[in-house]
C-alpha cells in the first residue's frame, strides 16, 4: 500500500505524517519521514510506501519539491486504500457517505469519467457533481445541493451514479468539477444527465 503523487522528476522528494488533531489542527509527527521512490517508466511519479503505518487520519508534509514547502494536506489510511484530497470533507464524502439518492427514483445513469491532463493519466484527481437549486423529481421527492464524489483509480477512472434528466420536472442541472491532487481545476461545467443506465462524461450535454 502506498501513496502516489504525480510531482517532479529528478528530485528527492519525502513526506511526514502529522497527527490529526481536534478541529484538524496539525499535530504532532507521525514517524520518521518516508523518502519517494519514482517509478521506473513514470520517473515523475513518486511511492511513498505506507506499510507498517497506522489506519488513522493524517496531516501529510511534502518536502525536497519546491522552495517554500506546499501547504500540509488531509490524508486517510485504511483497509480498503489510502485516500488524499485537498479537503477533508472530500475525503468524507467519498469514504464515509451513503448515497443521496432518494432508493424510489429509478433513473439512474453510472457516468465514467476518464481524467487526462496534458495525456497523462491523472490518479486520485477529485470528481464533484452538485445537483443545483431546488429538482422536482417525478415522484415527488425534492432535491437541493446533492453532492456525489469520488476520486479517479491508477486508470484515471471514476464512476458516479447520478440522476437521469428525465427524471426531473424541473432543474436537474449538475455542476461538475474536477481537481488533480493539488487542487488545480481541471473541469467546470453544468451539464445534464442522458436518459440512460450508463454514460461516458463526454456525452453530458451542457445545461
Amino acid at each position: 500500500m502506498a501513496l502516489t503523487l504525480e510531482l517532479i522528476a529528478g528530485n528527492s522528494p519525502t513526506i511526514q505524517l502529522y497527527v490529526r488533531g481536534a478541529l484538524d489542527v496539525v499535530g504532532a509527527p507521525v514517524g520518521s519521514p518516508i523518502a519517494g521512490v519514482a517509478q521506473l517508466t513514470n520517473t515523475w511519479v513518486y511511492d511513498f510506501s505506507m506499510v507498517g503505518v497506522a489506519y488513522a487520519d493524517y496531516w501529510v508534509q511534502l518536502d525536497g519539491i519546491s522552495t517554500p514547502d506546499g501547504l500540509p494536506f488531509p490524508l486517510r489510511l485504511k483497509d480498503s486504500g489510502v485516500y488524499y484530497a485537498d479537503h477533508w470533507w472530500l475525503i468524507d464524502a467519498t469514504v464515509t457517505a451513503t448515497p443521496t439518492i432518494p432508493p424510489a427514483i429509478s433513473g439512474l445513469c453510472n457516468v465514467l469519467f476518464a481524467v487526462t491532463h496534458n495525456a497523462i493519466v491523472v490518479e486520485g484527481a477529485s470528481v464533484v457533481a452538485v445537483l443545483e437549486d431546488q429538482n422536482n423529481t417525478l415522484d415527488g421527492y425534492l432535491e437541493a445541493r446533492t453532492v456525489e464524489s469520488g476520486f479517479t483509480d491508477a486508470s484515471g477512472f471514476c464512476t458516479l451514479t447520478l440522476v437521469q434528466y428525465g427524471e426531473f420536472l424541473t432543474g436537474g442541472n449538475y455542476r461538475i468539477r474536477v481537481k488533480d491532487s493539488y487542487g488545480k481545476l481541471l473541469c467546470n461545467r453544468l451539464v445534464v444527465i442522458p436518459n440512460t443506465l450508463t454514460a461516458n462524461a463526454q456525452d453530458l450535454v451542457d445545461a
